[in-house]
C-alpha cells in the first residue's frame, strides 16, 4: 500500500479545505495505511468480524430470497487511498476517501455489496486519471464526484475478479451497484465489456470468449424463476454469482456480452436497491424502525441505508460536520442492509482523534454471534444457542440441554407476520440440540432467525428469563461451515465417512441413520406424494422400492424417494422396514458440509460422461434413460403441467407436453416457450419419467437439468 508524503498530505488538505474540491464536507486525510497496519492482508479474513460477517450473510441466509438477504456493503467502495496514480498532484489520492481499505480487503472482511461510481468524459485533464493511453479519449473509469483523481477499471475489477475466482469463494454472491455517469454509449460499451471480463468463470484466461457468465440478470429472473427472486444457493447452482444494477439499463441496449444483450444483464437500480436516505436524526431505530414518515419499513425489499447523510466522513470529530452518523446496530436490528464508509474488521485500526472505525462499522453490523464466538471450545461446540441475557449467539456442545426456539411456519420479517407477537415460541421441554426437530408445536418449525429483525424479536421473547435456547444452526458436519439443518437421526458417531466414500444415508435395524457407500444395494424409502383427504381410505404413507443403488430410485406411482422429517415419521418408516437397511434421500456428495435431498435421476449406465468436456445439459432418450449432451444441440423441451403431481391413482394424461420448436438448451430466453400452464422441468420420480417417455413418443427431449454452473453439480434451474 502506498503512503502519501506529509507535505503532499498538507497540500491536498489545503486544496480541499479551500474549496478546490467542494462537494461534501471538508476532510483531513487520514494517516496512510502503511503507517498503522496491525494485521497482514493474508490473515485479515480470519479476524472475528470478517469471519462472522461471512457466516451471517453467505451461510445463514443461503436459502433466503435475494431481496431479503440482509447485506453488509461499502459505500463508494473504490474511493480509497489504496488506489494511486500520480501523474499530477491531484492524481495521487482521493482527497475525500470513503474507504481506507482496498476492495480486495473489503471483500475479505465480508462486504457483499459494492457501490461504485463510473464516469467518462472528453475532458483531457480528467481523462489522464482513467487511462495511460493518450489516444483513448474519454476512457471510462471509477471516480468520486468533485475530484480529479479517478481509478482505472482494471485497478478495481482485478480485485473483484480475483476474489470471484478464488476457490474459497465459489459459494458467494456479490451485489454491485453502478452509478453510471458515462458521456456516451460507446463509453458504456467499452466499460461494460471490460467489466464483464472480470465476472466471467474463465477469468483470468483472456483467450476464452467474453461471456460475463457469472452475472444474473433480468433475463434469467424472467426465464427461470418467472420473476420470483431465487436464493443465493439457487444462484450458485446456476453458476450465477454477481448481480449488477444501474439507474438506466435502457442505455445498454446497443451492444451484447457474449450472446446476451447487455441490458438483459443489468437490473434497474430500484429493482435491487431501495435505499433510505433520511434527514438528520429522522431514523428512529428499533423497534419503530421508521424514517421519513415510513413506519413499516420491513415491507420494503432490498432496503438499505447508505450515502452521505448517514455514513460519509464520520471519522471526523462531530463539531466538524452537521449531521449524525448512522446507528448501525439499530438499522440492522430493523432488518435493513447497511452500506458503510470506512468498513473495518480490525479493532486496532483507528482514525484521527481516536475514532474507532471497527466500533462504528463492522462490529455493530454483526447481529448474530458474540464477539469472539463461535470458537469451538475443546473442539466440541457445533450447535448454536441464543443467550437470554443479550440475544447474542454462542456455539455449544450439541448434547447440552436447552429449550428450543420455534418459528411460525412461513412467517418472515417482510410480510404481515413481522409484528406478530407469536412469531416465536419457546418449548417447555429441554434437550439436546437434535431434539428441536420434534419439539416444536404444530404450525412452528425449529429454525434460526435469518435477519436482525427476527433475531431481536427472539431476544425479546427470552429476555429476562434464564432460558438460553437452541436455534437451528450448526457446523457439526464440517467445522466452520455453518448450515441450517433438517431432521436427522444419526447413530452415535455417524456420519463418519469411514471409508472415505460414504456419502449416502441409510437406516440401521434400530431406525438410526448411517452413512455408507452409495453403490451398495438397498431398497428405497418412498413417501406418499398426495395428501390424504378427511374420511375415506388413505394409501400407506411409506412403502419400499425394489432393490438398487442409492442413485437408482424406482418408487411406485404416487410415491417419491424421501427421508423422515420428524421422529414420528422415522418411527412410521421403521415399522415398514422391519429392521432392514433402506436408502434415505439424504446425501452429502455435492456438499460435504450439508446432508440434503438429492434430485431424481435416470442416467444411462455410462452417463453422464461429459464427452469431449462439452456436455452439460440433460436430455431424455427414446428409451427413457438420460444422457448429458452439448447444450447447443437442438431438441424440444419437456414441459410439465404446473402444480400437478402423480398420485397413487396414476399420472394425469396431460402431465407432460413438448414445446413446438426444437431449440438449444442455452438459447436466448426470448425463445423459451412452453405451452400455457406448463413449465420447463425434469422428472421428479420414476412415475413422472415414465409419463414423459410416453409423451415424447420416441423423441429425445431436453430436461431442465444441467451442470453448467459447476461441473458434476447437476441441478434444475428455477423452482423445483
Amino acid at each position: 500500500m502506498s503512503s502519501v508524503p506529509p507535505l503532499l498530505r498538507v497540500a491536498l488538505s489545503f486544496f480541499v479545505l479551500t474549496g478546490g474540491l467542494a462537494c461534501s464536507p471538508s476532510q483531513e486525510l487520514e494517516v496512510p495505511p502503511a503507517e498503522v497496519e496491525t494485521v497482514s492482508q493474508e490473515s485479515y479474513r480470519d479476524l472475528w468480524a470478517a469471519r462472522v460477517a461471512r457466516i451471517q450473510q453467505s451461510l445463514l441466509q443461503a436459502d433466503v430470497p435475494m431481496p431479503q438477504v440482509q447485506r453488509i456493503g461499502s459505500h463508494n467502495s473504490h474511493v480509497t487511498t489504496t488506489y494511486t496514480n500520480c501523474h499530477f498532484l491531484w492524481d495521487c489520492y482521493y482527497a475525500r476517501a470513503n474507504q481506507h481499505r482496498g476492495i480486495d480487503v473489503q471483500l475479505l472482511s465480508g462486504v457483499r455489496n459494492l457501490a461504485l461510481d463510473a464516469w467518462s468524459g472528453p475532458d483531457r485533464v480528467w481523462e489522464k486519471a482513467c487511462s495511460n493511453d493518450s489516444d483513448d479519449d474519454g476512457a471510462p473509469c471509477f471516480h468520486h464526484e468533485g475530484e480529479r483523481f479517478s481509478t482505472s477499471v482494471d485497478d478495481v475489477m482485478k480485485h473483484i475478479g480475483n476474489w470471484l475466482a478464488a476457490p474459497e469463494n465459489q459459494n458467494e454472491v456479490l451485489v454491485i451497484w453502478l452509478e453510471d455517469k458515462f458521456h456516451s454509449n460507446d463509453s458504456r460499451a467499452w466499460f461494460f465489456r471490460d467489466f464483464a471480463r472480470y465476472v466471467d468463470k474463465d477469468y483470468p484466461d483472456s483467450s476464452k470468449p467474453l461471456t460475463g457468465d457469472l452475472i444474473f440478470g433480468p433475463i434469467h429472473l424472467s426465464t427461470y424463476f418467472n420473476g420470483q427472486w431465487p436464493s443465493p444457493r439457487q444462484l450458485i447452482a446456476m453458476g450465477k454469482r454477481v448481480i449488477v444494477s444501474v439507474k438506466n439499463p435502457q442505455n445498454y441496449t446497443t451492444f451484447a456480452i457474449g450472446n446476451v444483450q447487455a441490458s438483459d444483464l443489468l437490473f434497474k437500480e430500484s429493482a435491487i436497491d431501495q435505499p433510505g436516505w433520511p434527514e438528520n436524526g429522522e431514523f428512529s431505530g428499533y423497534p419503530s424502525c421508521s424514517y421519513s414518515g415510513r413506519s413499516t419499513p420491513m415491507g420494503l425489499k432490498w432496503t438499505e441505508f447508505s450515502e452521505l447523510k448517514i455514513t460519509d466522513h464520520f471519522e471526523l470529530r462531530q463539531p466538524v460536520i452537521a449531521w449524525k452518523e448512522l446507528d448501525v446496530a439499530g438499522a440492522v436490528a430493523c432488518g435493513f442492509s447497511v452500506t458503510l464508509d470506512h468498513v473495518e474488521a480490525d479493532p486496532d485500526r483507528t482514525a484521527q482523534h481516536g475514532y474507532s472505525y471497527y466500533d462504528s462499522t463492522l462490529k455493530p453490523a454483526i447481529w448474530t454471534f458474540y464477539e469472539g464466538e463461535p470458537n469451538d471450545t475443546a473442539g466440541n461446540e457445533d450447535c448454536a444457542e441464543v443467550a437470554a441475557s443479550s440475544g447474542r449467539w454462542n456455539d455449544l456442545a450439541c448434547e447440552t440441554a436447552r429449550k428450543y426456539a420455534c418459528k411460525k411456519d412461513l412467517a418472515t420479517a417482510y410480510g404481515p407476520d413481522a409484528y406478530d407477537p407469536d412469531f416465536w415460541r419457546i418449548t417447555s421441554t429441554s434437550g439436546a440440540w437434535s431434539g428441536g426437530f420434534s419439539a416444536c408445536p404444530a404450525g412452528y418449525s425449529f429454525l434460526p432467525p435469518v435477519n436482525g429483525w427476527e433475531a431481536r424479536k427472539l431476544a425479546n421473547v427470552i429476555s429476562g428469563t434464564s432460558n438460553n435456547v437452541w436455534i437451528n444452526f450448526t457446523d457439526r458436519y464440517q467445522e466452520g461451515t455453518w448450515v441450517v439443518d433438517r431432521y436427522t437421526n444419526w447413530s452415535a458417531g455417524e456420519p463418519n465417512n469411514a471409508d472415505g466414500n460414504e456419502h449416502c444415508a441409510e437406516t440401521l435395524p434400530t431406525g438410526a441413520w448411517n452413512d455408507t457407500v452409495c453403490s451398495n444395494l438397498r431398497r428405497h424409502a418412498c413417501k406418499r406424494v398426495e395428501q390424504c383427504t378427511s374420511g375415506g381410505a388413505c394409501p400407506q404413507k411409506w412403502v419400499l422400492s425394489e432393490e438398487g443403488s442409492w442413485w437408482w430410485q424406482n418408487c411406485p406411482v404416487g410415491y417419491t424417494f424421501a427421508a423422515p422429517e420428524t421422529a414420528a415419521e422415522n418411527a412410521e418408516l421403521l415399522s415398514v422396514t422391519g429392521g432392514a437397511r433402506v436408502w434415505l434421500n439424504r446425501s452429502n456428495h455435492q456438499d460435504a458440509s450439508r446432508w440434503e435431498a438429492g434430485a431424481y435421476t435416470a442416467w444411462d449406465t455410462t452417463e453422464p460422461n461429459n464427452y469431449n468436456g462439452t456436455e452439460h445439459c440433460a436430455a431424455m432418450m427414446a428409451n427413457g434413460s438420460w444422457w448429458d449432451e452439448a447444450c447447443h444441440v437442438s431438441r424440444k423441451l419437456a414441459c410439465r403441467k404446473s402444480n400437478t403431481v402423480c398420485t397413487t391413482a396414476g399420472c394425469p394424461s396431460d402431465l407432460w407436453r413438448l414445446n413446438d420448436v426444437a431449440i438449444a438448451w442455452d438459447v436466448s430466453a426470448s425463445q423459451w416457450r412452453c405451452p400455457a400452464g406448463y413449465e420447463f422441468k425434469a422428472p421428479r420420480n420414476d412415475a413422472e419419467n415414465t409419463a414423459l417417455k410416453k409423451a415424447a413418443a420416441g423423441q429425445p427431449v431436453w430436461l431442465n437439468f444441467t451442470d453448467q454452473g459447476r461441473e458434476g453439480a447437476w441441478s434444475s434451474w428455477g423452482p423445483n
